[in-house]
């Protein structure tokens, strides 16, 4: 959706630039013309330069053979080439070109000092590499042919100088320089590695390694007795406690059946079986009357259900007798165990139990002894040791970054630019300069493209920053684009008398008049408008652009065609229709909304019937203090409702659209507004702002109406206007009227379609009419003239 939305808006905006391009094309004409002019000027007068071409192939060669080698190489396109290209162009070599040429051949240097002459071949000199080749291309330009040809030759001898006495000596002279460096590096490296060699053999150093580390092996056996000293340590402490505790136990007279448990923990559980009398065999014993058990049941369970023996049989109550004894014997089996231990007699169990601890207690201080003395041995060992191995760590790490710089070296002269394993480079001519008589400078092509190109540029920068100044509406097609609301009628400034009253109405005072054509037209696309209008509101964006008297004549033109028409004031805060028609007075539109009477009585009674049949008026009585309340209340929604119900065609005057909210109050109740424009006072961005306003309300905007266009200005703002002026024929008075009814009879018969701008001047009155406003000259007049 917002994609959609987006294309929109950017077609919308192309279309709007494109109308004000044709709008202000003299301006892009003019800077288009202007910028041609200057290039033709300056294709007549710029200096004419002639152009040589040479190209120069890069390649290695061995040095051995020296034949060409054309391996391509990444390294070449990212190094050689540059590099070849920078020496072309260089100061060194143009310097040296100069200086072979001849006096006859130095035309781009005459009058220039000889400091500068450098620098003048380099700037008319162009050097490129040709993408994915060896191949450099040479160009030079000149004022003379034979000159550019001379100059190219000279550059290219000056390279070919450079590179044998200059480019390739220095590479080689590094190459030897670097050699020799590796080879007092490797000497160094053969002492370091010896005398490493001789420390270790001194030091018994195997060369052990712990996590990554070198560790040697009296400093391991040092590390492994600790950890063995710190075990034996430990469970000699565990057992002293342990004798404490049964000692305790024993002068409290506690039960030291409790003290088993802990005690066979920590000598282990075969020897106190052992001391107690409870040997191995009892518990093998328990292990296999149990599994025994298990096969008895699964054999009985096997003879019930796979052979279908009864319980009665001899073999089945023979088995169940067997498990039976042997479930006895393991219920009852701890309790002969817990029987026998019980009963050891405490001083017996005391006995045995102190000898089992004192025992173990010995033997872990021997070994703790033991261990200790033998870790202080290896202490010494090491400690004696650390100094020689510290100074084979030294001696490691530098015979490792010895190597690293080999290494190094070793790259650094395989990587050299111009020598690689023995090769060098080598340049050859592939392509000679020739005269060319043609210019290559200036580029009439080029030069005409780029000068209309600038033109369009320039024209549409200017006709870009004159439409932004420019706030108005140049057309009625850009209007309708912007808007995307149709144009229904033009109105031409009306002369209005300072006198108030229906009488001054051009539509009352001279119906034939070209003035009141325009409110017959928008009479007529009103009635074939796809959205409803019989009951319509009339605003415009601002105040004093004649909404009103718009309005006024619009009432008028429609009561001329029979149908019955009520005008109402609802601008509470300026009535302007109410003076133009000079109906002030307490009777109007806010007495019927404050009023608690019947809403029909009070409205007939606040009506007004004016001169003209068919059409009444209800003014908008005294100015209340709160508008907004009134014209939101259910009381103005229910008048204007009857009034729908009592008369053919309803229009209410609204404020304007961006002074208040009223027209916004009013146009939901109507369900249809017409907006009235006058295009020399309102701008694009207050009108668009009202249409935006009325949508996002949801608010249909039937149409517009431009008001106020003057002949002069017609055609400035881009709408056109046709005037007529008609006499009466020698038929019955009556006769318009009855063509006006019948216009409306079409409207009942016709489905109304929808009715842009266009296409309602372009049924009604032409082509003509579609382009200046639209205007219907009625059948029953006899003669027409246009007015200049």
């Amino acid at each position: 959706m917002g994609d959609s939305v987006s294309a929109a808006q950017m077609v919308h905006s192309l279309a709007r630039f494109w109308l004000a391009i044709r709008y202000r094309r003299n301006l892009l004409l003019g800077a288009i013309a202007a910028s041609v002019a200057i290039g033709i000027l300056y294709l007549l007068f710029a200096t004419r330069y002639y152009g040589a071409t040479a190209q120069v192939l890069v390649v290695e060669a061995d040095d051995e053979r020296g034949t060409p080698n054309f391996a391509s190489e990444d390294r070449w396109q990212r190094t050689l080439m540059p590099t070849h290209r920078s020496i072309l162009c260089s100061s060194a070599v143009v310097a040296k070109a100069v200086g072979k040429l001849d006096a006859v051949h130095r035309v781009d240097l005459v009058g220039k000092p000889k400091d500068q002459w450098v620098e003048t071949i380099q700037k008319n000199l162009t050097v490129r590499a040709v993408q994915h080749t060896n191949v450099l291309e040479l160009q030079y330009r000149s004022k003379e042919p034979r000159a550019a040809v001379a100059v190219v030759d000279a550059i290219l001898d000056a390279y070919m100088e450079f590179i044998e006495e200059t480019y390739q000596g220095a590479a080689k002279e590094i190459v030897t320089l670097l050699t020799s460096e590796k080879s007092q590096l490797e000497e160094r490296l053969a002492e370091k590695e010896a005398q490493l060699l001789a420390l270790r053999q001194e030091a018994a150093d195997l060369g052990y390694q712990t996590e990554g580390r070198m560790t040697h092996p009296l400093v391991q056996r040092a590390i492994d007795l600790n950890s063995k000293l710190m075990e034996a340590r430990t469970r000699r402490i565990s057992l002293e406690v342990a004798a404490q505790q049964l000692q305790l136990a024993i002068q409290t007279g506690a039960d030291l059946h409790q003290h088993l448990l802990g005690i066979s923990e920590l000598v282990g559980q075969d020897l106190i079986r052992q001391r107690l009398g409870l040997n191995a065999p009892d518990t093998y014993l328990q292990a296999r009357m149990y599994q025994t058990l298990l096969e008895d049941q699964a054999r009985l369970e096997n003879l019930v259900t796979q052979r279908g023996y009864g319980w009665a049989h001899p073999e089945v109550l023979a088995l169940q007798e067997k498990i039976r004894r042997t479930q006895e014997f393991l219920q009852n089996y701890p309790q002969w165990i817990k029987s026998r231990t019980e009963a050891i007699s405490s001083s017996e169990l005391a006995s045995t139990l102190s000898d089992i601890l004192m025992q173990k207690v010995n033997e872990a201080r021997s070994l703790e002894l033991s261990l200790s003395q033998q870790y202080e041995e290896a202490q010494s060992e090491a400690v004696a040791l650390t100094g020689t191995l510290a100074r084979i760590d030294i001696l490691a790490r530098e015979v490792e970054w010895l190597r690293n710089l080999r290494q190094a070296l070793l790259q650094r002269i395989t990587d050299i630019d111009l020598q690689q394993k023995g090769r060098e480079v080598r340049a050859f001519v592939i392509s000679e300069p020739k005269m060319n008589p043609t210019p290559v400078s200036p580029n009439w092509q080029f030069v005409l493209l780029g000068a209309l190109g600038a033109g369009v540029a320039l024209g549409l920068a200017v006709v870009y920053v004159v439409d932004i100044l420019d706030d108005r509406f140049r057309s009625i097609e850009e209007l309708q684009l912007l808007t995307g609301t149709p144009v229904l009628a033009t109105v031409r400034d009306l002369s209005i008398p300072e006198d108030p009253g229906l009488e001054v109405l051009p539509a009352y005072a001279n119906p034939n008049s070209a003035e009141s054509e325009a409110f017959r037209t928008l009479r007529t696309a009103l009635a074939l408008a796809e959205t409803e209008t019989n009951l319509l509101a009339v605003t415009s964006a601002q105040p004093s652009e004649g909404k009103t008297t718009v309005l006024a004549n619009l009432a008028v033109a429609t009561a001329r065609a029979g149908k019955r028409t009520l005008l109402i004031d609802a601008d509470l805060r300026r009535p302007g229709l109410t003076a133009l028609l000079n109906m002030r007075g307490r009777e109007g539109l806010s007495a019927v909304i404050q009023s608690a009477e019947d809403l029909e009585t009070i409205a007939r009674a606040n009506i007004r019937r004016t001169t003209l049949e068919c059409l009444d008026v209800l003014p908008c009585g005294p100015r209340p203090a709160n508008p907004a309340e009134l014209l939101s209340s259910q009381r103005f929604s229910e008048l204007l409702a009857w009034a729908e119900s009592a008369y053919e065609q309803v229009f209410v005057d609204s404020p304007p659209a961006l002074a208040t909210s009223d027209a916004a109050l009013i146009g939901r109740i109507t369900g249809a507004v017409l907006l009235v424009v006058q295009p020399a006072k309102s701008t694009r961005r207050m009108v668009l702002r009202t249409i935006e306003q009325f949508q996002l309300l949801r608010i249909p905007v039937v149409g517009i109406v431009l008001n106020r266009v003057g002949l002069k200005e017609a055609d400035y703002y881009g709408y056109g206007y046709y005037g007529y002026e008609y006499e009466e024929s020698d038929g019955p008075a009556d006769e318009e009227l009855q063509q006006d009814l019948a216009d409306d009879a079409v409207k009942k018969e016709i489905s109304p379609p929808t009715v842009a701008a266009e296409e309602t001047a372009g049924e009604l009155g032409g082509e003509d009419n579609r382009e200046f406003g639209g205007e219907i000259v009625p059948s029953n007049l006899r003669k027409v003239r246009r007015v200049a």
